[in-house]
C-alpha cells in the first residue's frame, strides 16, 4: 500500500514551502520542497551538492546518480572543494578523503574552520573504522565506503537533507554524530 500526503507548510508571495510525506511497506519518507511561482510555472529550487572527487569515473558515476535530483558541481581536490564551497555555496559536499594538493579531511577541516555548517559526507575506499572515526574527527556528517551504491548513496543523503530541515540552523553536524552513529 502507498500513501501520499502533500501539505502546504508555507505561503509567501510567490514561493511556497511543501512537505510530502508517503509511507511505503511501513515506512514513512517525508520530503521538503521549496516551490517557486515564476508567472503561471512552477519550478522547484533543487539543492546543491558539491562532489569533491579526483578520479572521473568516480565522479561520472555520483553525477548520473544525483543529477535527476540535484544540481551538481564539482571539485578536483580539496582545495577546489574550499574555492568552490566559498562561491557556489551548496547545501552539502560529498568528499572524497585520499586527493591530491589537499585531501578531504583538511579540507573538512577548513571549511568548519570557515564557518561551514553544512553536511559533509566522506566517500572512501578505505572501510576501517580508524577511517570512519577519522573522517568524523575531521568534521564530516556522514561516511560511506566505497564502491557506492547508488540505492545507499541517496538513502543517505536524503536522511542528512531530512535532518539538516528539522535541526536549528549551526547544529546539524555536532548533533549528527551521535544520532546516526
Amino acid at each position: 500500500m502507498i500513501l501520499n500526503i502533500l501539505f502546504l507548510l508555507a505561503n509567501l508571495d510567490a514561493w511556497y514551502l511543501l512537505l510530502t510525506a508517503n509511507i511505503q511497506k511501513k515506512i514513512l519518507f517525508i520530503s521538503f520542497y521549496i516551490v517557486i511561482l515564476q508567472g503561471n510555472q512552477w519550478k522547484e529550487e533543487m539543492k546543491k551538492i558539491l562532489v569533491a572527487e579526483d578520479t572521473e569515473s568516480n565522479y561520472l558515476l555520483l553525477s548520473i546518480i544525483l543529477r535527476k535530483e540535484y544540481e551538481v558541481y564539482r571539485a578536483h581536490d580539496g582545495q577546489e572543494a574550499i574555492e568552490k564551497f566559498e562561491g557556489c555555496r551548496p547545501d552539502m559536499i560529498l568528499m572524497d578523503i585520499k586527493m591530491p594538493v589537499m585531501d578531504g579531511l583538511e579540507a573538512t577541516r577548513r571549511i568548519r574552520l570557515k564557518g561551514g555548517t553544512l553536511p559533509i559526507i566522506a566517500l572512501t575506499a578505505n572501510a576501517y573504522d580508524s577511517d570512519r572515526d577519522k573522517a568524523f574527527e575531521a568534521g564530516c556528517d556522514d561516511y560511506m565506503a566505497k564502491p557506492i551504491m547508488a540505492p545507499a548513496l541517496r538513502e543517505m543523503i536524503k536522511k542528512v537533507f531530512w535532518w539538516v530541515n528539522i535541526m536549528p540552523c549551526g547544529t546539524f553536524p555536532m548533533f549528527r554524530r551521535h544520532v546516526f552513529s
